[in-house]
């Protein structure tokens, strides 16, 4: 087989030490590290190495007729691309945005270069390196986690879409790996690097399958995160959720914050929370529609309404409005909205854009106002269900919904004993009229008064996560 391995780290020089001896291999990273000198000379037949940045994007052409002849065809790829973020949003947004893009928009980039190829042959294995943080969002704000939701989620979308076209599409979802390669961050415990190789070589020659959990156990992470989060918020060092919810019912809502607005369900949001608070923000990018709404709501209630166009990125800007908003109780990210497009006639730009609205903006928001004096008390995160299902179709664009979905639960086990954060799902049934976004409003309006953490909406979604967590092919005929 002639294999290309994108990524040279621990993973995938692991992977190329065993895969050598038997295979035509192209390795490729953004820099040629010393500790593949031994290979190279060893299988210099068979391995070749090519130096290839993932974010600075060039034709591999050349590398490909070099390593594997005139043909050119690639039989196999392995995708280990990512690093470990530690930057959080809250302390360094630049920098978390850099690692969260390496982690989610570098396999895509990588896909996208090598799929359209195999597909074309009707042919073809890809592997895609994520990890079990991919399926558990534990107590820290990174983009690590994010990053892995996202790409589980985006490989689910590109599985359905080529499997029509001969092509294989396995995950590898790995725990902590001791680390003896990396320049950046070596790690002495973990499990074996030869567990995780041999996996690998095994993926080859087997039957695909959705995910692969090293070591195999590791796949209670994600049944416990779908079906029972409640066990891992108290693993995080919650206290108990009845006494949470009181707390959260006692305070008070003065000043609300509301983004999204430009969607129908964030205006019906808008509209359903005016009566009941003293003063509203509406945060958008469209400043008419933004107008709009604020004389709608100040005629139809007594509420006080202010608004503030919100550019992607601009964390000064919304720092600086943070400060001048004063205290704000509630946070409401309305981040349903998004277009269909399959995988692989989808511009790479789009996914930026995606990001941008459905992702980044929503964390930029929270995180400036959680770092001001008076920070909110609650936050409400409104998502669809696409995170669940991975299918094909809208589940490409929508992935960094599922990123969201991960940062919210994350933000809950760092900050939920003081601080309430709110995850809603919606299904499409249930914005699809007038009356159904109202009726979603008003659950949402419910659910934040009671103090309850998740709302799934309608609540049939609770089977979807059954079927996703314990039986993902039965899951993949339904929703796929």
């Amino acid at each position: 087989m002639n294999i290309v391995i994108v990524g040279c780290g621990n993973v995938g020089f692991g992977a190329a030490r065993r895969l050598a001896p038997l295979h035509n291999l192209l390795l490729a990273d953004n820099r040629r590290h010393e500790y593949l000198g031994e290979l190279l000379k060893a299988h210099a037949s068979t391995c070749s190495f090519h130096q290839w940045d993932v974010m600075c994007p060039s034709a591999m052409e050349s590398a490909l007729r070099s390593a594997f002849g005139p043909g050119m065809r690639v039989d196999g790829l392995l995708c280990t691309v990512g690093t470990l973020g530690t930057a959080s949003p809250l302390e360094d947004f630049t920098r978390f945005r850099s690692e969260f893009e390496l982690n989610y928009l570098g396999p895509i980039t990588c896909l996208k270069e090598f799929v359209p190829g195999m597909a074309a042959c009707g042919r073809g294995r890809v592997i895609v390196l994520s990890s079990t943080s991919g399926h558990h969002a534990a107590g820290d704000l990174t983009a690590y986690a994010s990053s892995k939701w996202a790409l589980e989620v985006f490989c689910g979308a590109l599985r359905a879409e080529v499997s029509r076209h001969g092509v294989q599409l396995d995950v590898v979802s790995p725990r902590n790996i001791r680390n003896q390669y990396s320049s950046v961050f070596r790690f002495d415990s973990g499990i074996p690097l030869e567990m995780v190789a041999r996996r690998i070589e095994g993926i080859l020659g087997a039957p695909s399958r959705p995910r692969h959990f090293v070591p195999r156990h590791a796949v209670a992470l994600h049944i416990l995160e779908r079906l029972l989060p409640g066990l891992l918020d108290r693993r995080a060092g919650l206290s108990c959720a009845v006494g949470r919810r009181d707390q959260y019912r006692r305070y008070a809502i003065g000043r609300v914050v509301v983004t999204g607005v430009e969607s129908a369900l964030g205006e019906a949001v808008a509209f359903a929370y005016a009566p009941r608070c003293r003063e509203m923000c509406l945060l958008g990018s469209d400043g008419s529609v933004l107008d709009r709404l604020r004389f709608a709501i100040n005629a139809a209630s007594g509420c006080s309404v202010r608004t503030a166009m919100s550019v992607s990125g601009d964390q000064q800007g919304m720092s600086r409005l943070a400060a001048s908003l004063g205290p704000v109780d509630l946070i409401i990210n309305v981040a349903i909205s998004g277009t269909e497009g399959d995988v692989l006639n989808t511009p790479l730009e789009s996914y930026h854009r995606s990001l941008a609205v459905r992702f980044y903006q929503p964390i930029l928001v929270t995180s400036s106002f959680l770092e001001v004096r008076h920070a909110p008390r609650k936050i409400v995160n409104i998502l669809s269900p696409a995170p669940i299902s991975g299918g094909s179709g809208s589940s490409a664009q929508l992935a960094p919904l599922a990123a969201l979905w991960a940062w919210t639960r994350a933000l809950r086990r760092k900050r939920g004993n003081a601080l309430q954060v709110l995850e809603v799902l919606v299904g499409s049934q249930g914005v699809g009229t007038a009356t159904g976004k109202g009726e979603v409003a008003e659950a949402v309006l419910a659910a934040e008064r009671e103090g309850r953490e998740i709302l799934l909406h309608p609540s049939t979604l609770c089977l979807e996560l059954a079927l996703e967590a314990l039986a993902p092919r039965v899951h993949q005929c339904l929703y796929g």
